[in-house]
């Protein structure tokens, strides 16, 4: 299901926000932004203990939990560092009538 969620000119570089998506299964925290200049969406919260990234700090095309400093690449969900081991999820974004829109599967 493709599903707009903020207007494009919402986000300048080095940006992210958080939204909300419903799925058929209940609805689903997701981070959106624009890094190195390629807008993204991931899963909301650290594969290592499920703190939310909305916090974490943004740097190029990787952010860090503010928890316990993992590190993820927004691109490609995978895990740059310890403690998180496991990638976060990646949603495909694709850019409509000046809308970045989320494909998520129901």
């Amino acid at each position: 299901m493709l599903t707009p969620v903020l207007p494009m000119a919402a986000l300048t570089e080095g940006d992210k926000t958080l939204v909300r998506v419903g799925t058929s299964q209940g609805a689903i925290d997701i981070l959106v932004g624009l890094a190195d200049g390629r807008y993204f969406a991931v899963q909301a919260h650290c594969s290592h203990a499920g703190q939310s990234l909305a916090k974490g700090r943004l740097r190029g095309e990787e952010i860090t939990c503010p928890r316990h400093g993992a590190r993820f690449n927004v691109h490609t969900g995978a895990s740059m560092g310890e403690p998180a081991t496991q990638p976060i999820a990646c949603f495909p974004v694709l850019l409509e009538a000046g809308k970045v829109c989320l494909y998520i599967e129901s």
